[in-house]
């Protein structure tokens, strides 16, 4: 499989909803990009090549199970990668919508950030006995 570079325009996209969390830092993966908080990965962004040539661009993220398996029972544009139990893959095109896209990352970063540092974003408390806020996940 050959990995391309990631266009620009995908980049900036990504790269804007990441940085808008806090601690973020953005470093280069094996191929593409990760998106870490405290040297956790919660998003990478690659391109590959499919067989007909064509350039697709992933972003894999973290998700809980029941969004995760939501998520990919309603099909493209989620998969599940065989050895990730705890990911979800989505591929970017022309009609992503970027505003899910958004909520996805925060919740991914939600999920490896330090307690104090995912409250910041996801709306949740960091009182014990406190339960999450969580988004509804896509079925159609």
């Amino acid at each position: 499989m050959n990995y391309p570079l990631i266009e620009d325009a995908i980049l900036t996209k990504v790269r804007r909803l990441c940085v808008a969390l806090p601690q973020t830092e953005e470093v280069p993966a094996w191929t593409g990009r990760h998106f870490r908080i405290r040297g956790r990965s919660f998003a990478h962004l690659l391109a590959v090549e499919s067989p007909d040539r064509a350039c697709h661009h992933i972003l894999v993220i973290r998700a809980e199970t029941g969004e995760r398996e939501a998520l990919v029972r309603s099909r493209h544009p989620f998969f599940a990668l065989a050895n990730r139990v705890a990911s979800l893959g989505v591929v970017l095109e022309g009609a992503t919508d970027w505003t899910e896209i958004g909520e996805l990352m925060t919740e991914s970063y939600g999920l490896l950030a330090p307690k104090k540092l995912a409250a910041l974003v996801t709306g949740t408390s960091t009182t014990p006995g406190s339960s999450a806020v969580h988004r509804s996940p896509t079925t159609s």
